[in-house]
């Protein structure tokens, strides 16, 4: 069995509640993905309706509206797909990472974590509190969403669990960017894991999204990343064969046990 993945990281605008629309355009980006030979595909966060929170509880919004297609094109593609969703639960929703395996079952649903009071999160989103793995071959990943980056704990804990790799949906805004492109290098570095993620591009309301989605090595370096404007879709061959190399060559976590003992 080879040790090589193919991922894929999906950048794209997103029409603020224009669900059709959004999942018709990933759709089409997720078919190019594939023909690159990509097994696994990561989308924005709520790709399907935008970042226009203020509008979120006004939408006429059919959750499984979104979840049929998403199911349907994995299915279709032979593709695991996760995805940034907006999740309606009742009369509750969630900031939520879908992740579907190639036969298009839903395999693990991930709520956000970490709400972004900065954007009124809170006051639309009710928060996760459980952690999401899956494992392709040898491959475990972990999957955060956007602001989820600015804490660590949480990525250490993937690498508790045994991943190698963090899948990352984000509606990054442009303000920010410097923060972006350091925080993926250093969660990729601390843990030595490989890091796909997938920002969005585009406006919604006063908001410009950065793009610059990338897919970075245990080594903290980037294999391949796009600007801040463009659509565009990332193909990239990970090696869970370069992962432990990294954790042989610098073995933090083996010496972490020393720094663990004294932080006790």
């Amino acid at each position: 069995m080879s040790d090589i993945v193919k991922v894929a990281s999906i950048q794209m605008d997103c029409q603020s509640g224009k669900v059709k629309e959004n999942l018709d355009k990933a759709e089409s980006m997720l078919k190019k993905a594939r023909e690159r030979g990509a097994i696994l595909s990561v989308l924005p966060e709520l790709f399907n309706v935008g970042y226009q929170l203020d509008i979120i509880k006004d939408l006429e919004y059919s959750f499984n509206e979104t979840t049929n297609q998403i199911s349907k094109i994995s299915k279709e593609l032979g593709m695991y797909i996760a995805a940034g969703v907006l999740e309606k639960c009742g009369n509750n929703y969630y900031n939520s990472m879908l992740v579907y395996n190639n036969h298009g079952k839903l395999i693990e649903v991930y709520r956000k974590i970490n709400l972004f009071s900065l954007s009124n999160e809170k006051d639309v989103f009710l928060p996760g509190n459980e952690i999401k793995m899956f494992q392709i071959n040898d491959f475990k990943f972990g999957v955060l969403i956007c602001y989820d980056l600015r804490f660590p704990e949480l990525s250490r804990k993937y690498l508790e669990e045994g991943c190698s790799a963090l899948l990352i949906s984000s509606a990054f805004p442009s303000p920010r960017l410097e923060h972006w492109n350091i925080l993926l290098k250093a969660r990729a570095i601390e843990n030595q894991v490989y890091v796909i993620a997938s920002n969005r591009v585009g406006m919604d309301g006063s908001l410009r999204f950065v793009g610059n989605s990338c897919i970075i090595d245990p080594w903290g370096e980037v294999l391949m990343k796009r600007n801040e404007e463009e659509e565009d879709v990332l193909v990239y061959g990970i090696c869970k064969n370069e992962v432990d190399k990294v954790r042989s060559l610098i073995p933090c976590s083996k010496d972490k046990l020393w720094m663990d003992s004294v932080l006790k």
